[in-house]
């Protein structure tokens, strides 16, 4: 009997501890459609703290950066292929954190524990990073030390790990000349560092910001309002083995003048395959126009090497060992991650806001980062 009412009066405690939590709220920016930010954007002081699911871990967020996609999807620009499963929602999905709490399954595996200071996020949608709290997905997180700042560790998942991959990906190595199309950027300037990391004997790239690239390793450095780079003299007699773009807007109908062709080892890799300033993908047919076109050229050029090979770089994910060396790279200094001047941003209504607004500009130069 004694017993009995031990279990039974534990019982009652943890009930009302899950009660508490799930009845517990928080500050977080929702979005309640798609729609421009001032239109559909706004801080609520008490929405819903996330219940943990299968596979999951709730953080405690101290940042939460920002990328084209996050923009996408909350002015519903490629509602095609990113759209809300319901709303009102938070946006924003690349976190780092403090863990408070782990969905069963989770805590068995003994990877993290309460504690733990992590990033990570949604591996598919692209919410809720944007509030105190957030239940991340745990095959996307990895351990991150505590020298790291926190804008820095939550721009860990996309434009590092994205720029990281496509070098990879090129077999960039000792000797290469590479050009970097839009170095400015959070993909762009962590290209220029990972290229020169690989062992590139010369690294170019375009941008109005030459002293931040040059300090980041670049050799050479376009400014495009002023001058094209397929029309540059030296490059043109000595063209390069890699171009990677982080632009779009067709800039591969150029790169044959600059670039190796495919039966020199000659690699355009494209990052980014929207063709316009704000793109609209809103029908099936839609994406297919943009995609069918680009993985044709593809084939195309695996084939025929008299031209440069077109190579489309998708984020497919990553693997726990490519995330944990990434933070290593990071964490040693082999790699900068560059913020945008305006970050960190406040977590305020207005200070969210400015956040979108900068990377919808394509002018930001860095990551765009909100911290909490």
């Amino acid at each position: 009997l004694k017993c009995h009412r031990h279990l039974s009066r534990r019982s009652v405690l943890v009930f009302l501890c899950r009660m508490e939590k799930q009845n517990a709220t928080m500050r977080a920016v929702t979005m309640r459609a798609q729609g421009e930010f001032d239109d559909v954007l706004g801080m609520s002081s008490a929405y819903p703290r996330p219940a943990l699911q299968r596979g999951e871990i709730l953080v405690r967020i101290q940042a939460c950066s920002l990328s084209p996609a996050d923009v996408y999807f909350v002015r519903g620009d490629v509602d095609a292929i990113l759209r809300p499963t319901s709303l009102p929602c938070v946006p924003g999905k690349d976190v780092c954190g403090v863990v408070e709490a782990l969905a069963p399954d989770v805590e068995v595996k003994g990877r993290f524990k309460v504690g733990d200071r992590v990033a990570g996020g949604k591996e598919a949608i692209a919410t809720d990073g944007l509030a105190e709290y957030a239940a991340v997905e745990a095959k996307t997180a990895v351990h991150v030390p505590e020298s790291m700042s926190a804008a820095a560790a939550a721009s860990l998942r996309t434009s590092p790990m994205t720029a990281y991959k496509a070098v990879k990906a090129a077999g960039v190595k000792h000797g290469d000349r590479v050009l970097v199309l839009g170095g400015s950027g959070g993909v762009g300037s962590c290209l220029v560092q990972l290229a020169k990391h690989a062992g590139a004997s010369f690294v170019a790239t375009t941008s109005t910001n030459a002293d931040l690239l040059r300090s980041l390793g670049a050799d050479d450095v376009i400014d495009y309002r002023s001058k094209n780079w397929w029309e540059v003299p030296e490059y043109i007699a000595e063209p390069f083995d890699f171009v990677f773009d982080t632009v779009g807007l067709d800039m591969k109908r150029n790169a044959g003048h600059v670039l190796k062709s495919g039966w020199r080892g000659g690699k355009f890799l494209a990052l980014v395959l929207m063709n316009a300033e704000r793109p609209q993908l809103h029908s099936i047919g839609s994406v297919m126009a943009m995609f069918v076109p680009a993985v044709a050229r593809q084939l195309a050029t695996f084939f025929w090497r008299a031209v440069p090979r077109f190579i489309i770089i998708v984020d497919m994910g990553a693997s726990n060992k490519e995330r944990e060396a990434l933070v290593e790279l990071v964490s040693s200094g082999q790699l900068n991650i560059v913020l945008d001047p305006a970050s960190p941003m406040p977590f305020t209504e207005e200070g969210v806001k400015s956040a979108f607004k900068l990377v919808a500009s394509r002018h930001a130069r860095g990551k765009v980062v909100v911290e909490m």
